[in-house]
């Protein structure tokens, strides 16, 4: 915008979602909210602009289970987009602490927003989950393409992905490896330095 050179300093995802969980925990939580054995996952604010209703088809396009997580005043139009298939499910806000577990039961995490960064594809690669992110904004810059999922433009390309169950491809620990780039930890380093780069230039250093 200013047409000036800049560095970006990446946000970070808190530490506590790259925390390990037992499947123990995640036993519980299939349960206690009836979740299908295999499923893609969407956690997200059900607002327009986060285009959710394009997570929904593409997930009937390829013929898997998707559980969305939120809540909004788009959940009566999502519900009619999923034409009330039994491969839809809504369940409604969920606090931190099982958020955490889901991300790790997803076997995939869609993303079809458009956002600058885009916190929740980083905190499901942190638990070890591909992300099938939208080819636009900071996703484009998060997932690493063929390495910790891959990016989509339309409905038809996001049902391939899911038809073809592609997120078998892809490594867990190469996937957590990615998304400590963005950690919080990454972020508060990466700012120190360049705090300490402007303080020098000041110092004539």
């Amino acid at each position: 915008v200013y047409t000036r050179d800049s560095e970006v300093i990446y946000p970070g995802a808190s530490d506590r979602w790259f925390l390990p969980v037992t499947q123990t925990d995640i036993a519980r939580l299939r349960e206690e909210y009836e979740l299908p054995e295999s499923f893609a996952l969407v956690v997200s604010r059900f607002f327009d602009h986060k285009k959710v209703d394009i997570a929904i088809e593409g997930a009937l396009k390829g013929d898997v289970d998707l559980v969305l997580v939120g809540t909004g005043p788009d959940y009566p139009y999502l519900k009619k987009v999923s034409s009330g298939s039994n491969r839809i499910k809504f369940i409604g806000f969920l606090p931190d602490d099982e958020l955490r577990l889901i991300y790790e039961a997803a076997d995939v995490f869609i993303f079809p927003g458009i956002e600058d960064f885009g916190l929740t594809p980083v905190e499901a690669m942190a638990a070890g989950t591909p992300v099938f992110g939208y080819n636009e904004g900071g996703v484009t810059e998060t997932v690493k393409a063929g390495v910790s999922g891959d990016l989509f433009e339309t409905v038809d390309q996001l049902g391939e992905l899911l038809k073809d169950r592609r997120w078998k491809e892809y490594d867990r620990e190469e996937i957590i490896a990615q998304a400590s780039l963005f950690s919080e930890e990454r972020f508060k380093q990466q700012f120190m330095r360049y705090l300490e780069t402007l303080y020098g230039k000041r110092q004539g250093k």
